[in-house]
């Protein structure tokens, strides 16, 4: 089955895990969740602060796709404190 959100070449998609979801929990972040950070053709990393996965999308130099929450068209839903 495909995942219709899965980042394409050159793309990332940063998400929110719920805690005690099977992605958090898998991640190492049971308790009190994480942002998912997947790249194209790399296992999805777990962080706890959305500003670390922004600095390192940064460092690598992908766009967003587009179901990422740092993609454009979803900037108005972050509140200002992730910006």
């Amino acid at each position: 089955m495909d995942d219709c959100t899965a980042p394409g070449p050159g793309e990332h998609v940063i998400s929110w895990a719920y805690p005690s979801s099977p992605r958090a929990v898998a991640l190492g972040f049971p308790g009190a969740g994480c942002y998912v950070l997947r790249v194209h053709g790399e296992d999805p990393h777990g962080y706890d602060l959305y500003a670390t996965c922004v600095a390192v999308v940064g460092a690598l130099g992908t766009n967003p796709g587009r179901w990422s929450m740092d993609h454009p068209a979803h900037a108005k839903y972050l509140p200002a404190a992730a910006i």
